[in-house]
């Protein structure tokens, strides 16, 4: 998988010969780290908190569902901070009392993960619980009923979320809603990094750095 993705990036012509090496270091990189990124996943479940925080404060608590970039809300230092201990005192609480509490029920689990994502999934921008939700508690899931593929498989909704904050923050039209068509999304999920590295470059070069 990790090959084919290089070589597809690689193929586009239309992105700088850099911005491509650049994404195909990439993919190697995480290739050659994959067993250290699984062994750290506690790791990693801390280092995402202020993530999920960030998002907690915008799309929960302002409940903030405009995307076009217009309109901005403070998000109180204060209350991250506090969201933030409180986050950090739950993982600690489940690492330590709980972990592998719903373990007997996992399959039942799965199974309603399973039903909540297809029909979530559906219609992601229609006024119910997104999907994107699973980012915000799947770290739980995985210590609840010891299953760290939870957790991963929530890091990509995380993800989404996290974009969602930067470009609330930065004032930009948010993407994914303008990615309706499923073939539009697998588009925008294969070439990202391309697309991450030419944003960067362009970023960079704005500012006068000769990149």
């Amino acid at each position: 998988t990790a090959a084919a993705w290089a070589v597809t990036l690689a193929a586009q012509s239309d992105a700088p010969l850099g911005v491509r090496l650049c994404s195909v270091l990439a993919i190697a990189l995480a290739y050659r780290l994959r067993e250290r990124i699984r062994a750290a996943w506690r790791t990693i479940m801390t280092l995402q908190a202020p993530i999920e925080v960030l998002a907690l404060q915008l799309f929960v608590i302002n409940k903030v569902r405009d995307t076009s970039g217009t309109t901005q809300v403070s998000l109180p230092f204060p209350q991250f901070v506090a969201l933030l201990g409180g986050r950090l005192f739950l993982q600690s609480l489940l690492s330590q009392r709980l972990r592998g509490a719903l373990a007997g029920a996992k399959v039942p689990i799965n199974v309603a993960l399973a039903a909540f994502m297809a029909a979530s999934c559906r219609d992601p921008f229609g006024g119910g619980v997104p999907p994107f939700f699973v980012g915000l508690v799947g770290w739980a899931l995985c210590l609840l009923t010891e299953q760290r593929w939870m957790l991963f498989y929530s890091m990509g909704f995380l993800a989404s979320l996290g974009q969602g904050v930067s470009h609330h923050l930065a004032q930009e039209e948010g993407t994914l809603p303008q990615l309706a068509q499923v073939a539009d999304e697998l588009a925008h999920t294969t070439f990202f990094p391309n697309l991450l590295f030419q944003s960067a470059q362009a970023s960079l070069r704005a500012a006068g750095l000769p990149i």
